[in-house]
């Protein structure tokens, strides 16, 4: 799970096939003045390409967190540990 934050290391990393069913949650706000909004959807793209499971979410707000996002971390949550 990733709330706000990009892939940095792409271009350092290897990808296993023994990590492409583990569920990747990414939670970003839309008006993020820290880190901006098209870097969570770049590292969304990125592992989607490289087929790993990844859920994308937006949010209305800054750089922090909202109540509807802690709703849907706890689901995603319930879910995979399930």
């Amino acid at each position: 799970m990733t709330l706000s934050t990009y892939l940095a290391t792409n271009d350092n990393i290897s990808y296993s096939a023994a990590n492409k069913d583990m569920p990747i949650l990414i939670e970003h706000g839309t008006h993020d003045p820290v880190v901006p909004l098209i870097l969570g959807e770049q590292a969304q793209q990125l592992l989607s390409a490289k087929g790993y499971n990844v859920a994308y979410h937006t949010y209305p707000m800054a750089h922090q967190v909202c109540m509807p996002q802690i709703q849907n971390i706890g689901k995603w949550l319930n879910k995979v540990l399930a």
